[in-house]
């Protein structure tokens, strides 16, 4: 078998080893692809860029100059070009909102709006109950160190009608019920507490027209409001609620008035070997408004310990 070359003459008599190197069909196939990476962030007022256009990021201290010293995007590119240094990276920045709110926090730990979805996948994948409240509308998110570590969801009460029981002529949107939290164990001691007051003035902002806020203490999880006392909530008592054991999960009880579908079709369904059971609720009410505790219709007591709350069920 013959093999033809481009630039070896067949015609050589002369022994010897010669190599030829023919390229012409190495560049077949699909083309080298070229990563890049773009940042979109909130940039300041003191960077040289332009919002909302399109630039490319040299450095991280390109990015400063450009953005804002201390700027989100800014701070996003010391983790981004300390992490990789040579890829091509581009940011389209983004002038801070006039209606927004800004997060409520310190630099390392803080609390911010998250959106609905995101904080309702993280309660169903992290609360103790794996339960989410439909009726919420303030989603915020925990962050530590740069990374989301919690989220806390504020909405109507479960019963908005009980409401003026509680604070007389209370309108919609003159209150909230905090009905989920949950923090990662890596966040910090105290964190709880960090996060609530962190809301509490992310809340006062955002919703100004909210007067007071409720939340509940479930002695089903062997919660007494440790965090709620330690974050100056008033306690306003308890009140028996009842539930149903059922295969592993509890069902409230008012799900058996509620509809007819979903979990509420498996209690009625079988409500005949569910186990009732009944489990103390420790209410705690913050007023924003410091002016509208004198409408409190409820008596505020001694917080309960654990000790003493042991006592009480024996």
């Amino acid at each position: 078998m013959s093999i033809s070359f481009n630039d070896i003459p067949s015609n050589i008599r002369v022994p010897l080893c010669y190599i030829e190197f023919d390229n012409s069909n190495a560049v077949q196939g699909l083309a080298e692809v070229e990563y890049k990476v773009l940042v979109l962030e909130q940039m300041l007022s003191t960077g040289t860029a332009t919002a909302a256009v399109p630039v490319r990021v040299l450095s991280a201290d390109h990015a400063k100059s450009l953005f804002g010293q201390g700027s989100m995007l800014a701070e996003m590119f010391d983790y981004e070009k300390d992490a990789n240094k040579y890829m091509e990276t581009w940011a389209i920045p983004l002038e801070d909102a006039e209606a927004g709110v800004a997060a409520s926090g310190q630099r390392d730990f803080y609390v911010a709006w998250i959106p609905s979805q995101f904080s309702r996948e993280l309660v169903l994948k992290h609360h103790y109950s794996h339960r989410i409240v439909n009726n919420s509308y303030c989603h915020l998110g925990v962050f530590y160190r740069q990374n989301l570590a919690g989220v806390l969801v504020f909405g109507y009460a479960l019963n908005p009608r009980a409401v003026g029981k509680i604070v007389p002529d209370t309108s919609v949107g003159e209150y909230m019920e905090l009905n989920r939290m949950w923090l990662s164990d890596v966040a910090p001691r105290n964190s709880e507490s960090r996060a609530i007051s962190y809301s509490i003035k992310y809340i006062k902002r955002a919703c100004p027209t909210v007067a007071w806020i409720q939340s509940f203490a479930d002695e089903r999880c062997g919660r007494l409001g440790v965090v709620y006392q330690a974050s100056n909530f008033l306690y306003c008592g308890s009140h028996w609620t009842s539930f149903y054991y059922l295969d592993g999960e509890y069902f409230h009880e008012m799900l058996l008035t509620t509809s007819k579908k979903g979990r509420s079709k498996i209690l009625i369904d079988n409500k005949d070997r569910a186990i009732p059971l009944r489990f103390r609720q420790f209410r705690y009410v913050y007023f924003i408004k410091k002016h509208w505790q004198k409408r409190l219709a409820l008596k505020t007591h001694l917080t309960p310990s654990r000790r003493a709350w042991s006592r009480m069920k024996e």
